[in-house]
């Protein structure tokens, strides 16, 4: 349990304290400028950068640029809906982590149940497996997980898998394929993941119902990073079925740190987060470009 909830909040995604670089930006400027009548525009540009707010202009438009995922957006999303793109599907690395975990567990606990089983076989990180309705429980497949710590690197891979828990245990079912990871490399968290699920019932808080698949990269936590890619999803109870594109950046400055989530689905979505020195935080939301909810005023 102590490795899990380490792993847990080791890829817990957090502002990096290394995208502050910006505000500098406005000094730079005004002590460049020689103009005696563009020194106080300069001054007040200075300013404004000193304050340590990252750009939410140019974020937007980063987010906004990397909205084309190559496919035909077709989930209908409102207001309630929108957000559940990423708790239900997109996620972070601790929600990938936790499915992993989930697996890796479930495998053992099979494990201790069938000792006499030659059908799987069980390492620390993975295991491959080619047990089917063994009294109800079925561990087909691969999987594996690794990490390393510099740089820092989190990741998992599924081949075939196949899982089916009977009940009373929990009544679980998962199979899917593909893989995932993420490194913190020079203040940037770098994501890959291309992985295709179809899971009934819940494990743990691991999964959900319904059919999905997640193909996404890019960078988070720097200035210029966007984590942007492509989300389907057919049964789940929370949210509509069809396909998104998905873009989302976060950047920190000081003790300020500001996210812009965008989800295309039939309708553009939008969400700005802003969390302030004081650690409050508050959120502002836009439909197809226009401000429908204002939690900020």
């Amino acid at each position: 349990m102590f490795l899990s909830m380490t792993l847990l909040a080791c890829v817990e995604p957090k502002p990096a304290d290394a995208a502050d670089d910006t505000s500098s930006q406005g000094d730079t400027q005004a002590g460049e400028t020689a103009d005696t009548a563009d020194t106080a525009d300069t001054a007040d540009t200075a300013d404004t950068a000193d304050t340590g707010a990252p750009d939410t202009a140019t974020m937007r438009a980063n987010v906004e640029a990397n909205l084309d995922c190559g496919l035909v957006p077709t989930m209908a999303l409102d207001q309630e809906t929108f957000p559940e793109v990423y708790t239900r599907g997109i996620g972070y690395p601790s929600s990938w982590l936790l499915t992993d975990l989930n697996i890796q567990n479930f495998a053992g606990i099979f494990a201790s149940q069938f000792p006499d089983q030659t059908c799987l076989t069980l390492t620390g990180t993975g295991f491959s497996g080619s047990c089917v309705d063994v009294e109800g429980w079925t561990v087909s497949g691969t999987f594996a997980s690794w990490s390393t710590d510099d740089p820092v690197v989190y990741g998992g891979a599924w081949t075939d898998l196949a899982l089916a828990e009977p009940y009373p245990y929990g009544d679980w079912e998962l199979s899917g394929f593909g893989s995932w990871e993420t490194a913190w490399i020079d203040g940037a968290e770098h994501y890959d993941v291309d992985r295709h699920w179809t899971s009934r019932a819940v494990r743990w808080g691991g999964v959900d119902d319904g059919e999905f698949s997640l193909v996404a990269s890019g960078d988070l936590y720097t200035p210029d990073g966007v984590f942007a890619g492509e989300f389907s999803a057919l049964g789940d109870p929370t949210l509509p079925d069809g396909t998104v594109c998905f873009a989302e950046a976060y950047v920190q400055s000081d003790a300020n740190w500001v996210g812009w989530e965008a989800v295309m689905g039939d309708h553009l979505w939008e969400q700005e987060t802003a969390v302030g020195t004081d650690g409050a935080a508050c959120t502002r939301v836009y439909e197809d470009g226009a401000l429908v909810d204002d939690g900020c005023g």
